[in-house]
């Protein structure tokens, strides 16, 4: 993780694209290590939002801590 200055206090930026090491089909992204975003995001009936069916992607609440 890196601190970016340029991000108001409260905010995390995280890049797409990346953890896919074991999705099937996806010959660069399996050769390219980071993190799933999309591990971070809602579950569930209530992670949708209701009149266009659209996932919750965006204002998804995080905790960091100092490791």
């Amino acid at each position: 993780m890196e601190s970016d200055d340029s991000l108001l206090p409260g905010v995390v930026a995280l890049t797409h694209g990346w953890g896919n090491q074991r999705t099937p089909g996806m010959r660069v992204a399996q050769r390219t290590p980071g993190v799933n975003a999309n591990a971070l995001l809602p579950i569930g009936a209530e992670s949708f939002e209701p009149l266009s069916s659209q996932a919750f992607m965006t204002g998804i609440p995080v905790d960091l801590a100092r490791l």
